[in-house]
């Protein structure tokens, strides 16, 4: 989706780097900078927002998103990028919001903006990584000189759909315990120049797609676990006599699921029940006989976490 440069809005803006740079689908080393509110006692964070320019993103009937950033930095000091920041996506009138204003507060408005929950982030310079903080925040773990430009790639989900418009909240660091320059950049005066941000998003469910697998059980034990972002909401399974199925991490056997005997046995009701954001499951060999009886076939129930 694209963002619209002419909405875009901004706490602080350095001359010559204002933030419809980072929204005007140019990639090149210019972008938004905020230098000149880095000695601002009063504010702890620097942030920008901007309208998709396209409406909204579709109205998916499971009420969850998921989305992708990908941040750009290329300027050519190779330290002028983001050590600390948080992203968010509403779902707000685009009258609520950006249009050219001074800041993107929505709470005036009675709307809210939403903090994306990163399942996967990514940086193109080996050794750099990004780390999760409780509050959903991400911090560099170093702040390297770089030659080529930093990108970051941050794909998360969020419980909601018709996406409006993107935030980004770059977050200062004053206590130096995560960043050394104290943030929110990694530019010795914690500054940093973000050239160019790119938004996708897609349904939540499409991207945890129900499976069937199925194992020789003679080979060994079966584990599946969910892909990022998704948990296991439920299971049948059919097998060989005396294979049977567990839950990774208490080694309960459910009531249901031992001894197949060749048959099936639909285990949703009990995982709805008492486990509902289950991340694995094990399907376990377990025959006092040495003798195995087939193979182990199931079949995973998938949805967004």
């Amino acid at each position: 989706y694209d963002l619209d440069a002419a909405s875009a809005a901004a706490e602080f803006e350095q001359s010559g780097h204002t933030i419809d740079l980072a929204f005007d689908g140019v990639q090149d080393a210019t972008g938004w900078a905020v230098n000149d509110g880095l000695s601002d006692p009063t504010s702890q964070t620097r942030e920008a927002c901007a309208q998709l320019t396209t409406g909204t993103t579709p109205d998916y009937t499971n009420g969850a998103t998921t989305v992708r950033f990908v941040l750009r930095h290329l300027a050519t000091s190779g330290v002028h990028y983001l050590g600390k920041f948080k992203l968010y996506v509403t779902s707000a009138p685009k009258t609520a919001f950006a249009n050219g204003a001074s800041d993107c507060n929505l709470a005036e408005d009675g709307h809210s903006w939403v903090a994306v929950e990163p399942t996967s982030s990514v940086t193109n310079v080996p050794g750099l990584t990004l780390s999760e903080n409780t509050d959903d925040s991400l911090v560099v773990n170093a702040c390297p000189s770089t030659t080529g430009g930093v990108t970051f790639t941050i794909t998360g989900t969020v419980g909601i759909d018709q996406i409006t418009g993107v935030r980004i909240q770059a977050i200062d660091d004053d206590a130096a315990t995560q960043l050394p320059t104290g943030g929110p950049g990694c530019a010795g005066n914690g500054n940093f120049v973000l050239s160019e941000v790119l938004f996708s998003a897609d349904s939540a469910a499409a991207h945890c797609p129900n499976t069937t697998v199925s194992h020789d059980m003679f080979s060994g034990p079966l584990s599946y676990t969910a892909p990022a972002g998704c948990k296991i909401t439920g299971f049948s399974a059919s097998g060989g006599q005396w294979n049977r199925w567990s839950y990774d991490g208490g080694g309960t056997y459910w009531q249901g699921c031992n001894d197949l005997s060749g048959g099936t046995s639909d285990c949703t009701t009990p995982m709805s029940g008492r486990n509902a954001t289950q991340d694995a499951i094990t399907c376990n060999y377990d025959n006092p006989y040495n003798d195995n009886r087939g193979t182990c076939t199931y079949n995973v129930t998938l949805a967004p976490k």
